[in-house]
């Protein structure tokens, strides 16, 4: 008998601790959280890629010029001086690695064709060649 009791004590205790309703919050809390730290991560990834994409092209500083410069994935390419020198993208700024010093630019784009950087010098504004 005492037995049955503490089997039947043992099993109250048992579905108290298993509720569904306590399991169910802990589970979409945690849900939740995983969304949205998966939902930044993929925004910061999302957000450089776009940068970058944008950034690769042929760009001058007035559409009846000849090109600036060319981007591509790895190298800003000056055509006037047969040079190419790599970049680093971060977030929203590029860091271009000259042969005598880093040039910082802040990136911004007015649509998909035209491209802003600002630098110590200031504000360039640049025209994707078609």
């Amino acid at each position: 008998m005492k037995r049955t009791i503490v089997i039947a004590v043992f099993c109250v205790i048992m579905a108290c601790n298993n509720s569904p309703e306590t399991n169910n919050k802990h589970k979409v809390s945690k849900t939740n959280t995983v969304k949205r730290e998966t939902s930044l991560v993929k925004k910061r990834i999302i957000d450089k890629t776009d940068v970058n994409d944008n950034l690769v092209g042929i760009w001058t500083k007035s559409p009846n010029e000849n090109a600036t410069f060319k981007i591509d994935k790895t190298t800003f390419y000056y055509p006037e001086h047969d040079a190419s020198y790599k970049y680093k993208l971060k977030k929203d700024s590029v860091k271009v690695f000259y042969d005598d010093f880093e040039g910082s630019y802040a990136v911004k784009f007015k649509g998909k064709d035209t491209l802003i950087l600002n630098g110590e010098d200031g504000e360039s504004v640049f025209y994707r060649m078609k």
